[in-house]
């Protein structure tokens, strides 16, 4: 599998607002991973395309540490 600089939704590439350092991993149609760069590690969340603005709704994926606190 390889990553990209932009996702496709709503007929376009797009990036988030977060910058340019975030990386996305296509799974299936209008589905990707983001991987967002943060200070000193990386973020994990699942990006799925929708059809209203901002075009798409972004979830982050929970952790071992965050699933161990609940």
């Amino acid at each position: 599998m390889e990553t990209r600089s932009t996702f496709f939704c709503h007929e376009k590439y797009m990036i988030l607002p977060e910058g340019n350092t975030t990386r996305y991993m296509s799974l299936e149609n209008d589905e990707y991973r983001a991987f967002i760069k943060t200070e000193n590690s990386w973020e994990v969340s699942k990006l799925k395309c929708q059809n209203k603005k901002p075009y798409y709704k972004l979830i982050p994926v929970k952790t071992i540490e965050n699933i161990n606190k609940n």
